[in-house]
């Protein structure tokens, strides 16, 4: 029987609903006979129920604010369990990115092979036709000079000028 667990036989307001009877019993015949007594009674309890109120708001508020804070460390670490599995999940397919940017430098090389056998041609073919072009240029025979134009006489001189 010791390690029976403990069963509540009244509801989570019994003291709430055994406080208001006691209340009702008490207050009920002093209001009858002395007003103002039984109003000084009603007073004291509604100051008490809001004293315990008060306590209980109390201990709901800290409740939150710690559940609140325990909340605020599982998010954050659900935060960071989510980061590394998106890492992990990051790094398996970083061997196939490797392979595929291997594959892609590879065939970028061969282009630049390619392109530098390219312009080698071009380059030969340039400096071949250079030299033939001063070939042709030595192997010609050089014209002779035109003679140079001599400059017209006058055909008549310029008339006197008149004096007066």
């Amino acid at each position: 029987m010791a390690n029976r667990p403990t069963v509540r036989r009244f509801g989570r307001h019994a003291g709430l609903w055994s406080t208001g009877l006691l209340g009702l019993v008490v207050l009920a015949p002093l209001a009858a006979l002395m007003p103002t007594a039984g109003a000084l009674a009603l007073a004291g309890f509604a100051a008490l129920g809001a004293l315990v109120a008060h306590a209980r708001a109390s201990g709901l508020a800290a409740r939150c604010d710690k559940l609140s804070a325990e909340l605020d460390t599982l998010s954050k670490r659900l935060l960071r369990t989510e980061a590394a599995g998106r890492a992990d999940a990051a790094q398996d397919g970083l061997p196939r990115e490797v392979e595929e940017l291997t594959v892609e430098i590879g065939l970028l090389s061969g282009i630049v092979r390619d392109l530098a056998a390219v312009v080698g041609t071009q380059d030969s073919e340039v400096a071949r036709l250079k030299q033939q072009a001063a070939a042709l240029a030595a192997s010609k025979p050089q014209p002779a000079p035109e003679p140079p134009i001599p400059a017209p006489q006058p055909a008549a001189p310029p008339p006197a000028a008149v004096q007066p």
